[in-house]
């Protein structure tokens, strides 16, 4: 059965619709670009593709300015920042969910699409397919993974010289405490995303008795050169950026923990910190994880059936919902009722989405399990 869409009517057995191409029809063809998972829709001209993503630059830009200004600029407890940390939690947790594949309707899927790219950086909405090429002899799906591993490199460098402008031009204090919380900043919204990719480089599916890349189907497995990028860049990067990252800050926390009410602290450790019980300083970094583990069972357990696949995540986010009542680490009633609530909410589009999988509802009960979707998540 072909993924990425069916064969068209009449045609030979194998032949794909326009815009598909390769194993399963799963791969999108020159001019066409993943719109979502097996999914893929026509590139508009370059001019309309450069716009467009100036557009989107504008606004995560304009967002992360935000969220720099609310936790790092000031030195001080925000609590606008801590509701814009826990909302973009809550929009990474969506994303996640989303990626497993529940045969999710059209329009619940462009609804998730958008909250993804709030959460965290994306190509749900902007496909850089539409500006790459596989022509030089790498194939584009390793040319993402590793823009995605040298990311954090790559901001840190235009942290680094943004802040030196500003000390320059306004002899700003504390700039390196500055850069430190731009930072962590930029790798919280960031790091699901990365995570993700790494772990995509060795998630494999059998097509007739070879194996092939899940996000590239003509991309075979366990070959020398795929075991270069899977472990040369997946691996390393993964620990790198995945593990190691949050163990670090989680160190730097630890030590200055008896000075996170100093100025200093809150401009580098604020985005984390703010909002939390003096005994739960270090929370963020749970949730962090926690998405590590959603974002490893969407991809290495694939290969299991979407309603086991599905109950799993059920279980995970459950167990999280209980910790949560139990631990209570906001240090206000009302955050710990949005992160309650948060968790809730992907809890239930869970629970909707596996009677997606079914074909004995109804049209009507499909409809209604759609708004039920659509009431929670807006």
């Amino acid at each position: 059965a072909c993924e990425g869409s069916d064969s068209i009517e009449g045609s030979a057995i194998g032949e794909c619709a326009e815009g598909y191409e390769g194993n399963l029809c799963a791969n999108c063809s020159d001019g066409w670009s993943r719109s979502f998972q097996f999914a893929c829709g026509k590139c508009p001209g370059w001019f309309v593709t450069v716009v467009i993503a100036v557009v989107i630059l504008v606004l995560v830009v304009g967002y992360v300015v935000v969220l720099i200004r609310a936790s790092v600029v000031t030195g001080r407890r925000s609590a606008f920042g801590v509701y814009l940390r826990v909302l973009t939690n809550h929009f990474q947790l969506i994303a996640l969910t989303v990626s497993f594949e529940l045969q999710w309707p059209e329009e619940v899927r462009t609804l998730f699409k958008y909250q993804e790219t709030m959460g965290s950086l994306s190509d749900q909405v902007f496909s850089f397919d539409c500006l790459m090429s596989d022509d030089g002899g790498v194939k584009i799906v390793y040319q993402k993974a590793l823009m995605m591993a040298f990311l954090p490199i790559c901001l840190l460098v235009i942290t680094v010289m943004v802040w030196m402008l500003v000390w320059w031009k306004r002899n700003s204090s504390n700039v390196i405490s500055k850069i430190t919380g731009t930072m962590v900043i930029l790798l919280y919204l960031t790091h699901p995303s990365i995570v993700k990719m790494m772990f995509s480089l060795f998630s494999c599916r059998e097509v007739d008795g070879t194996f092939f890349l899940n996000l590239d189907l003509d991309v075979e497995c366990w070959t020398d050169d795929h075991k270069a990028w899977a472990f040369g860049v997946g691996l390393t990067f993964l620990i790198v950026w995945g593990v190691c990252t949050p163990g670090i800050l989680w160190m730097m926390l630890r030590r200055s923990r008896s000075q996170l009410d100093s100025v200093s602290s809150h401009i580098r450790y604020g985005y984390l910190i703010n909002g939390f019980r003096e005994d739960s300083y270090f929370w963020e970094l749970i949730i962090l994880y926690r998405k590590v583990i959603f974002a490893s069972i969407s991809v290495f357990l694939y290969s299991l059936d979407r309603i086991i696949q599905a109950l799993i995540i059920f279980v995970v986010i459950l167990y999280s919902i209980y910790v949560q009542d139990r631990r209570q680490p906001f240090a206000t009633k009302d955050l710990n009722e949005l992160e309650y609530r948060s968790l809730l909410v992907s809890m239930i589009t869970i629970y909707c989405g596996l009677y997606y999988l079914t074909d004995v509802i109804s049209y009507g009960t499909r409809v209604i399990l759609f708004f039920v979707i659509l009431l929670i998540n807006v």
